[in-house]
């Protein structure tokens, strides 16, 4: 397709273009060449790479203009608004943070998936101790629970999350005391693609009831690992100490929520808030996470 000087080929939807390359002679005054990535209404919106003769960028857009989490010309990680490179420090090689989110946090602006952080990276919304911003790097989105709930902003989350190059995975909540064990699986192999690409995380089983059946727990996380690939068990310190220790399900990647701790078990991601603060969802709280640092030893 050729449009205002431009054109364009790639994935289309309903007569607009969602991914693809744009070619042109000029861009915001950088002279002639080629734009690769997601598009809205025939602007780079999302994630993508703008290359020309003498100037690259490769990171987040919002309507044609950079907004988000960039790199110029190879330099360091940066933040950007309206095209315009903000004065803020960005630490990305300390700590890996993530969010889960379902319908209780409906709206979400992707551009702004950050955390603030200490001069050590740490975590911290206190404004006096905020030093800089570190991005969210997964994202865990709620997909189905028990036999037959779908979650209602499931797929819209995941869109975006693809859209923005954010790595993202989904999860059931599984609910013992309103389906079989065969309704959920089928409920949430049913709903949940495979994995695309290496953007996709793990599937993930939650575990929040008590009075759990084991052998239930076990047949679910081995299904979903056999239809998925991999599977971790999201549960508390608690929960743990029940369904985890010393049974066959230590044997998967644990997903911890503790706060104000660390857990005390091996686990893959720590969930260490429940009432996490981002810019990208105001209005609401989010559970924040972070991935275990592996061990050097």
């Amino acid at each position: 397709m050729f449009h205002n000087g431009r054109t364009y080929c790639g994935q289309w939807r309903k007569n607009h273009l969602r991914y693809g390359t744009m070619t042109f002679k000029d861009y915001q005054n950088q002279g002639a060449g080629e734009y690769t990535g997601f598009f809205w209404m025939l602007n780079p919106d999302g994630k993508g790479k703008l290359t020309t003769e003498n100037y690259v960028y490769d990171g987040q857009w919002v309507h044609g203009k950079q907004e988000g989490f960039g790199t110029e010309n190879r330099q360091p990680l940066a933040y950007y608004e309206k095209g315009k490179r903000k004065n803020i420090k960005v630490i990305t090689n300390r700590t890996t943070y993530g969010i889960d989110i379902s319908h209780y946090q409906p709206i979400v602006q992707w551009s702004k998936m950050y955390v603030t952080v200490d001069e050590n990276g740490n975590y911290n919304d206190t404004i006096e101790k905020q030093a800089a911003i570190s991005p969210i790097q997964f994202v865990y989105i709620k997909a189905t629970e028990g036999k037959q709930y779908h979650d209602p902003t499931y797929k819209k989350h995941t869109e975006w999350a693809e859209r923005y190059g954010i790595k993202h995975g989904s999860y059931h909540y599984f609910n013992q005391h309103q389906a079989t064990v065969k309704e959920q699986i089928k409920n949430f192999t049913g709903h949940v693609e495979p994995p695309k690409d290496s953007m996709t995380m793990p599937a993930a089983l939650d575990i929040e009831q008590s009075g759990l059946s084991k052998d239930s727990l076990l047949i679910v996380a081995e299904a979903i690992k056999k239809h998925y690939g991999s599977v971790i068990l999201y549960m508390n310190h608690w929960h743990a100490t029940i369904y985890y220790d010393n049974t066959p399900l230590k044997h998967f990647p644990l997903w911890q929520a503790r706060y104000g701790r660390k857990p005390k078990r091996n686990f893959s991601i720590h969930q260490f808030t429940e009432t996490g603060t981002t810019a990208a969802i105001k209005k609401h709280h989010v559970d924040i996470d972070s991935l275990a640092i592996p061990s050097t030893k």
